[in-house]
């Protein structure tokens, strides 16, 4: 008998006899496939077995009515009183009831059995009591999808939906308890309508849902006790309902959601306990549905979501622990939606979402605890996303983001005690402010350029060491471009300089003082403009302006000792100039000789005006030629530029050869 028809017709003109029927089988144009005639059964057929306490084994006949609640009215036997039947073994047959098919509150020995059966009317199996050593309804067909199993005890040792087929309706099976060995429903067709199985129990035994297929109605497991023993969703299709395992309770087991697939709906694991046992949720499709694992409890096993895919619902981790086992997300599609794990905890197993993907959307981790626990997220596709860590202790967590791409990453108000790999290939904005770093930051490639927008160390303390290249990665630029005040680019210009010291990179830390020193001299004079008092604002510019000239320009900081003797000979250059063109000015002598006027000794005038202003800038002193009238005071001031400058070389000059 075929499982892939759509109707049926009860063709009663072609009985061939009062005791058999002809039932046509139709497709979804009404058109006849098939044929069966088989020996109808009457009502009144069964109750005589029920009588006399004989079990019910028919196979492959028609059963006009099968509704013992008919049974009771006819003896007179009260619906409170539960009937005890030796057994009901019905295959391959057609049971039909003009209202339904009704069980209800009877207790079942021996054998129950309904395989290869096709139901045409409503079935209610509601508080049964079944004993038997299986219970069986595979490959069965429910036409009218409605099926109640609600409060019903399964005794057997094995129950099966296995390759059964539900039509529209709502399947209830809230309340029932397994005692079963095996409960299985693998490749059942729920159909469209509402399956339900809040409060069910399952004993230590194997649960099995495998390539189910659900259709639009809600799926509901809400409070569920898997108890021990493995529970099986792998590639099971939950339709495009909503899909519920609220409260639901897994002691331990293998838990596998493998390939499953999701639909529209939202899909709740909210206040879920996942025991002990292995959590594969590997390839599954969780469809475009919110998704929240709200207050779930993982255990000691592994957790696995290893090539999931998410659409444009947003997926919650909130207050979730994680367990002791490593937690698997590498090469995860996070879609669109927003990816929130919040105050969640994580022990000591390793986290990794290594080569997931996630566009135009935002990735928190806020307020988590890491104990021991590496993240790596290397090679992430987050292009067009931010990813956000703030108020989290990583206590002595390894972090990883090599070789991802980001739009935002935001490390901020965290405390960094171990190795941060950040060598990206892309980020736009970088944040790390307000972070406690006492282990290594590393932003510097060793065979790839990173391509990072802007840095932000504002509020950075600093207790450990930043590897960062400040040429390639362009940092200064990163922290002058920000949009905040001097005294933060200071600050930022500060941590790098004490950084690149404890480093040994000292041209760098070069760099980054003489940054410091120039944001830190704007900062004060954009806080001198805030005074009403314009003298003290002119004070200010002109403060301002010797720390520029002299200071910056002149050997920047006395960090660059060939700037400062660039400056020397120019200095040298621009007096000895004066010099030279001063005695067309003034009717005096502006450098006077000892020697007689016809002394061979004598030098020319632009020869003495270069060797008197030699002698003067070098402070050698005076013997042969000395400064008269004007040039005294121009000679004066030369010669204390000249020893300011010579002492400025020999500082800078030392400071680079000491380091």
């Amino acid at each position: 008998m075929t499982r892939e028809f759509f109707s049926w017709k009860i063709n009663s003109q072609n009985q061939s006899t009062n005791d058999n029927v002809l039932i046509a089988l139709m497709d979804a144009n009404k058109n006849t496939i098939e044929e069966i005639e088989l020996k109808q059964i009457h009502s009144e057929d069964i109750y005589k077995l029920l009588d006399k306490d004989n079990p019910i084994q028919f196979k492959n006949v028609y059963i006009e009515s099968f509704n013992l609640k008919d049974y009771r009215s006819s003896r007179k036997i009260p619906e409170e009183k539960r009937l005890k039947i030796k057994g009901i073994d019905i295959q391959s047959s057609f049971i039909n009831h003009s209202k339904s098919i009704d069980l209800e509150n009877i207790e079942v020995e021996n054998s129950f059995n309904f395989s290869h059966s096709v139901f045409l009317q409503k079935g209610n199996f509601k508080s049964l009591i079944i004993t038997s050593k299986t219970c069986l309804f595979e490959n069965s067909l429910i036409f009218s999808g409605e099926f109640d199993f609600s409060e019903t005890i399964i005794k057997s040792k094995d129950f099966s939906f296995k390759n059964s087929i539900f039509r529209k309706g709502t399947k209830n099976f809230q309340n029932i308890k397994f005692e079963a060995e095996n409960v299985l429903f693998i490749n059942t067709n729920f159909g469209d309508g509402d399956v339900l199985f809040n409060g069910a129990k399952f004993e230590k035994s194997r649960k099995s849902f495998k390539v189910a297929s659900f259709g639009k109605g809600r799926i509901d497991f809400n409070n569920v006790n898997f108890n021990e023993g493995e529970v099986i969703f792998e590639k099971t299709n939950f339709g495009e309902g909503s899909v519920n395992f609220r409260s639901t309770h897994f002691s331990g087991g293998k838990i596998e959601f493998m390939s499953a697939q999701f639909g529209l709906g939202t899909i709740n694991f909210i206040h879920t306990n996942f025991g002990n046992g292995a959590v594969s949720f590997k390839n599954t499709n969780f469809g475009s549905g919110k998704v929240s694992f709200k207050l779930a409890e993982f255990g000691k096993g592994k957790i696995d979501f290893h090539f999931a895919e998410f659409d444009q619902g947003d997926l919650i981790f909130d207050r979730t622990n994680f367990g002791s086992d490593s937690v698997d997300f590498r090469a995860v599609n996070f879609g669109t939606g927003k990816v929130n794990f919040n105050r969640c905890r994580f022990f000591h197993g390793d986290i990794s979402f290594e080569a997931s993907e996630l566009k135009n959307s935002n990735f928190y981790i806020n307020h988590c605890l890491f104990e021991q626990a590496n993240i790596n997220m290397e090679t992430l596709s987050f292009w067009s996303s931010t990813i956000q860590i703030i108020d989290s202790e990583l206590q002595s967590a390894k972090v990883s983001f090599k070789h991802s791409s980001i739009k935002q990453l935001i490390l901020s108000s965290i405390q960094l005690d171990n190795y941060v790999d950040l060598r990206m290939e892309k980020c736009n904005f970088l944040d790390l402010s307000d972070t406690v770093v006492k282990g290594i930051l590393d932003i510097t490639p060793d065979d790839y350029n990173t391509k990072i927008g802007t840095i932000s160390l504002s509020g950075m303390r600093l207790l450990g060491r930043i590897y960062i290249d400040w040429e390639k990665s362009g940092v200064k630029q990163f922290i002058l471009e920000q949009k905040v005040s001097y005294h933060n680019k200071a600050e930022q210009f500060r941590i790098l300089k004490e950084n690149y010291n404890s480093i040994g990179q000292y041209e760098a830390e070069d760099a980054a003082y003489v940054e410091f020193k120039r944001a830190e001299s704007k900062a004060i004079l954009f806080d001198s403009k805030k005074n009403k008092n314009r003298y003290k604002v002119l004070i200010a510019y002109i403060r301002y302006s010797f720390q520029y000239l002299i200071f910056d320009k002149v050997g920047k900081y006395a960090t660059d000792p060939v700037r400062v003797l660039l400056s020397m000979g120019g200095t040298y250059l621009f007096f000895t100039f004066l010099y030279v063109v001063m005695p067309y000015f003034t009717d005096t002598n502006i450098i006077s000789s000892l020697f007689e006027p016809d002394d061979p000794r004598n030098l020319g005038e632009i020869s003495r005006a270069f060797y008197h202003s030699a002698i003067t800038f070098l402070t050698i002193g005076y013997g042969d030629y000395y400064p008269s009238g004007l040039s005294r005071w121009v000679s004066s001031i030369e010669g204390f530029i000249g020893l300011f400058l010579m002492s400025y070389f020999t500082v800078a000059f030392v400071r680079k050869i000491l380091r």
